[in-house]
């Protein structure tokens, strides 16, 4: 998986995109993710789950596509699935701190 994590201010956007993904458009109804054209939003340095566990402990906003990384999600900030969207039948999953 693909790990990019940007810092704005003092927000911390946690991104991560199952490597397979990356250059793909997924659309579901009115839904596109369109992993091509922001694929650089997504796409800093494969990570392994243990980092990005951490990345994601540490962040304020995450955004995740992919079923292993929308699973390093939900287990590092313990989400259920009801918090995960299928788009095209790939989870994606956004959660912020506040």
């Amino acid at each position: 998986m693909f790990m990019r994590v940007h810092k704005v201010g003092k927000e911390v956007i946690v991104a991560l995109c199952d490597a397979e993904l990356l250059g793909k458009t997924l659309r579901e109804g009115a839904v596109v993710l369109d992993l091509k054209k922001y694929g650089e939003f997504y796409k800093g340095e494969k990570t392994d789950e243990k980092s990005a566990a951490k990345a994601v402990a540490d962040g304020t906003s995450i955004n995740a596509v992919g079923q292993r990384s929308v699973s390093v999600v939900k287990k590092a900030l313990k989400c259920d699935e009801s918090s995960v969207r299928l788009i095209q039948k790939v989870p994606h999953l956004q959660a912020y701190k506040v």
